[in-house]
C-alpha cells in the first residue's frame, strides 16, 4: 500500500462503525484525583525556571519559585544573576526556612541543583536539607510539580507587564509579587465553604505540620537510592541487564553541583558500587560512560552527534555487540539511541556536530528535529579587497 491511511482516519472509521470510543486514549477528567497535602509545611515545591529581561541584551537571570504544597504560599521567590545551581537553590529554602520553618518534604525536579538521588548520587542540595532532618523527593514529569509550574505562568505575567531591565528591579517586584499573590489575590484552587480564599488565609486556617528535628541518617538516604534502582528490576527489558548492572553501580556519576561520595562512604548492602570510569570494554573503544552536554551533544568515536536537548547534562551508558551500539540513560536504564558499526552518515553538514537522524539504521526514543537550514554548507565569506 502506497499511502497507508493515518492512525486517526483508522480511528475515526472504526468510532463511526461503533467499534471503539472516540479518544479512547484520554482519561475522563473525573477520573483525576487531586494531589495536595493536608496541612502547612508537610510538603514545599521547588523549580527555577530562567527569565529575560527588558534591557537591550535581554540578560537571562534564574528566578527560583518556593510554594507551600497545602496552602499555595509563596515561601519567598528570589531572582539571581547565575544560571540554576546548587548554591542559589539552598540560599532561597534557607531564607524560607529562617522565616517559616522547616518542611517535612521538599519536592523538585532531577535538575543539578535539586535532587539527583535517581542519577544514583546525591547532591549538596539533598545532603544540606537532610542535615535538618528534611526529605528530599522528586519526579521525572513537570506534572509532578503541577503548582510550581503553573504559578510560574502568573508570576511571568507580572513581571512582564512592569517591563524589568535590571535584576535589582525583578528582586523588587518578587517582593511586591508575593504581598500581592499571598494576600490579596485569591487563589482559584484554594475554597474554604463557597468562597476562594488566599494564601495567606489558607496558611492560617489549616493545620501544620510538625517540623523535623532531627537529621535524616545518610544511610537511609543511600537506602532510598537502593530501592529506587531495586524498583527497575521488574520493568527492565529482556537482555539489557548489563545497561542496568552499569546504572546501579554509579553513585557519583558527573555530579557537578557536589563532591563526589566516595565508594566506601555509604555503601549500598545489595548493590555493588563502582567508581565512574572512562574505560572501553569492546573492541570499538567507545567509552562505557559518555556525558551529554548541555547542548545535547554526546562525542561518540570522535563523532558530535546532536541527540536532543531534552537529555542535555545526562550520562548515558553504552552496550556493543556484534557490531551494533545501544545507549541508555543512567537516570532510567532504557535505550535512549543506537546505530550499526561503523558509523555511516547519510549527510554531515559543515558544522561541527551531527544531527543523529543523519546516522546510518540508527534508532531513536525521541528522535531531534533536522532543520533544513542547519545541514546546508556554510556559505563562503568574500574576502575584502
Amino acid at each position: 500500500m502506497e499511502n497507508p491511511p493515518q492512525r486517526s482516519t483508522i480511528a475515526l472509521w472504526l468510532h463511526e462503525a461503533g467499534v471503539v470510543d472516540e479518544n479512547a486514549r484520554k482519561r475522563p477528567r473525573s477520573s483525576y484525583k487531586r494531589f495536595a497535602r493536608a496541612k502547612v509545611n508537610e510538603l514545599w515545591q521547588i523549580d527555577g525556571f530562567v527569565y529575560r529581561l527588558f534591557d537591550t541584551a535581554h540578560t537571562h537571570i534564574t528566578i527560583y519559585q518556593l510554594i507551600d504544597d497545602a496552602s499555595r504560599f509563596d515561601l519567598g521567590s528570589q531572582a539571581f544573576s547565575a544560571p540554576e545551581n546548587g548554591v542559589d537553590a539552598r540560599a532561597t529554602l534557607a531564607a524560607a526556612i529562617d522565616s517559616y520553618g522547616r518542611p517535612q518534604e521538599v519536592l523538585s525536579d532531577n535538575g543539578e541543583a535539586f535532587a539527583t538521588y535517581h542519577r544514583g548520587r546525591l547532591s549538596d542540595t539533598e545532603r544540606w536539607l537532610a542535615g535538618l532532618g528534611v526529605w528530599s523527593i522528586a519526579g521525572f514529569a513537570p506534572q509532578t510539580q503541577g503548582k510550581d509550574e503553573r504559578s510560574h505562568q502568573t508570576i511571568i505575567r507580572y513581571l512582564d507587564a512592569r517591563t524589568p531591565t535590571t535584576l535589582g528591579q525583578v528582586q523588587q517586584l518578587l517582593v511586591e509579587y508575593r504581598t500581592y499573590y499571598n494576600t490579596k489575590r485569591r487563589h482559584q484552587g484554594l475554597n474554604h465553604g463557597k468562597m476562594h480564599i488566599t494564601p495567606a488565609t489558607a496558611r492560617e486556617i489549616l493545620d501544620h505540620a510538625t517540623a523535623p528535628t532531627q537529621p535524616v541518617d545518610p544511610d537511609v538516604l543511600w537506602a532510598k537510592i537502593a530501592t529506587y534502582y531495586h524498583s527497575m528490576h521488574g520493568g527492565f527489558p529482556t537482555g539489557r541487564e548489563n545497561a542496568l548492572d552499569k546504572v546501579a553501580a554509579s553513585p557519583k556519576a558527573h555530579n557537578h553541583d557536589s563532591e563526589p561520595i566516595h565508594q566506601d562512604s555509604h555503601p549500598i548492602d545489595d548493590l555493588s558500587v563502582a567508581a565512574i570510569t572512562s574505560a572501553s570494554s569492546n573492541s570499538w573503544d567507545i567509552p562505557d560512560e559518555l556525558w551529554i552536554n548541555r547542548s545535547g551533544v554526546v562525542t561518540i568515536l570522535k563523532y558530535r552527534l546532536y541527540v536532543g536537548t531534552r537529555w542535555k547534562n545526562r550520562l548515558i551508558y553504552s552496550q556493543v555487540s556484534n557490531n551494533h551500539a545501544e545507549f541508555f540513560t543512567a537516570h532510567d536504564g532504557e535505550l535512549l539511541f543506537s546505530f550499526p558499526l561503523p558509523i555511516t552518515l547519510l549527510h554531515r553538514p559543515a558544522g561541527g556536530q551531527i544531527n543523529i537522524g543523519h546516522v546510518e539504521g540508527m534508532w531513536h526514543r525521541r528522535p531531534p528535529e533536522i532543520k533544513p537550514i542547519l545541514s546546508r554548507p556554510r556559505p563562503t565569506r568574500r574576502k575584502k579587497p
